[in-house]
């Protein structure tokens, strides 16, 4: 079996431990830690903002270390960094401390094992199906989502949300860590392969087709700005919803398991969009995909802005998984497009502020909107707005022929997707 699968289905573990606690598990956690210190969800949420701001700045060093150090390297890092952080949170005395430890290491490894390093290392491996290779990598968010709701809903109640997370530190060094040791490597090239999809003679994607880029390059391509505006309007609304829907179900009278299963109905749906639209990247516009995942998602947070019935709820929030869902595989395989994974790190790197931007005021909107008014509604109608303006941004998006970014290459933004 070509060894770019077993890349994949170690990404797939990384993706499923990382983002499924950071944006599963966490907003689970978030309400015992609240009863607990008794401290109100605006300072929890202030510290998902400090969480969010460390994204701000590391992913612009990390980015180009992926292009040119080691994926593998920095994965490694951030492993350790999520042990660490989880550790950080399980003793936390306070809702100070547990908040540092989420804004320091968790934020830490959220970047290190987040899409920039795990997309870049992915892409590289495969050309023809780089879009399938990603859907099936980022699917691991939704196993573990998938994972975590159950795990922390059972946890919560038999030992206590303190060691639910000491296990759940203990079970990311016993499974990760020796699949990043053994198994990952940076390129085919190391093990003396060639891309998938690319023939033994051709130059590897993005290596000798594509011209290396410094920063100035890729600033100055208007498809970088258009779809940074785009992702961080969706992703700041997306990280907002995330954050509120555990603490929204349960002002609506929902208890720990029903709260878990919104995030189990999160999850699944997210697995299929990620399938589904990681499928389609290979073949469709991937403007195309985008419009679909921002307009599912409009729906989902208006119908929720009614406060509905439980089982409504549960509806539309899987619909709200099944749009996220899409992004994660076709953002990638956009990024791959226009800029060639040779400077995937780089690219996806500079982007990160912008959606860190984003998501610091998601997470604000949803905090303060619930400490003003007891209710998420009017920052479910923001975030609907915000939505809006991310739909419209791609209109002005071009972006390369679906022949081009199957192989990966950097064209100019001439034609229209």
């Amino acid at each position: 079996m070509f060894h770019g699968w077993w890349i994949v289905s170690t990404v797939f573990m990384v993706q499923l431990v990382m983002v499924g606690f950071s944006s599963y598990g966490l907003p689970l956690l978030l309400v015992p830690v609240e009863e607990e210190f008794d401290c109100g969800m605006k300072k929890l949420s202030d510290a998902m903002i400090g969480m969010t701001a460390l994204g701000m700045v590391l992913p612009l060093l990390v980015g180009p270390l992926v292009d040119r150090w080691s994926a593998r390297g920095l994965m490694l890092i951030g492993t350790c960094s999520l042990v660490g952080g989880l550790l950080g949170m399980a003793w936390a005395p306070n809702e100070l401390a547990f908040g540092i430890a989420i804004s320091t290491l968790v934020a830490a490894a959220m970047t290190l094992l987040g899409p920039i390093v795990c997309s870049a290392v992915v892409s590289r491996w495969f050309t023809a199906s780089r879009g399938r290779a990603l859907g099936l990598a980022a699917m691991g968010t939704s196993v573990g989502g998938m994972l975590m709701a159950p795990l922390f809903g059972l946890g919560f109640e038999s030992i206590g949300w303190r060691d639910t997370v000491r296990l759940m530190a203990l079970m990311i060094a016993v499974g990760v860590l020796p699949l990043l040791l053994f198994v990952l490597r940076n390129h085919p090239r190391d093990m003396g392969l060639e891309p998938e999809g690319v023939p033994a003679a051709a130059p590897s994607p993005g290596m000798g087709v594509v011209p290396t880029m410094v920063t100035g390059d890729v600033l100055r391509r208007p498809a970088f700005w258009m779809v940074s505006i785009c992702l961080a309007l969706f992703l700041g609304a997306y990280s907002g919803m995330l954050f509120s829907v555990p603490k929204f179900a349960a002002d609506l009278g929902a208890d720990s398991m029903a709260r878990s299963q919104v995030t189990v109905a999160l999850t699944v749906s997210g697995l299929i969009g990620k399938l589904a639209f990681g499928w389609a990247a290979d073949r469709f516009s991937l403007k195309l995909g985008l419009w679909a995942a921002i307009g599912l998602t409009i729906g989902s947070v208006l119908l929720m802005t009614t406060e509905p019935e439980f089982p409504v709820l549960l509806g539309s929030v899987a619909v709200m998984g099944l749009a996220a869902g899409g992004i994660l595989p076709v953002w990638g395989a956009l990024m791959a497009a226009i800029f060639g994974v040779a400077n995937f790190g780089r690219a996806m790197g500079l982007q990160a502020p912008l959606i860190s931007v984003g998501a610091m005021g998601g997470y604000g909107i949803a905090g303060r909107v619930h400490g003003a008014t007891g209710s998420f509604v009017l920052a479910f109608e923001i975030f609907a707005v915000a939505l809006g303006l991310a739909f419209l941004v791609l209109f002005a998006l071009r972006v390369p022929t679906a022949a081009a970014h199957g192989l990966g290459a950097a064209e100019p933004e001439a034609v229209s997707a």
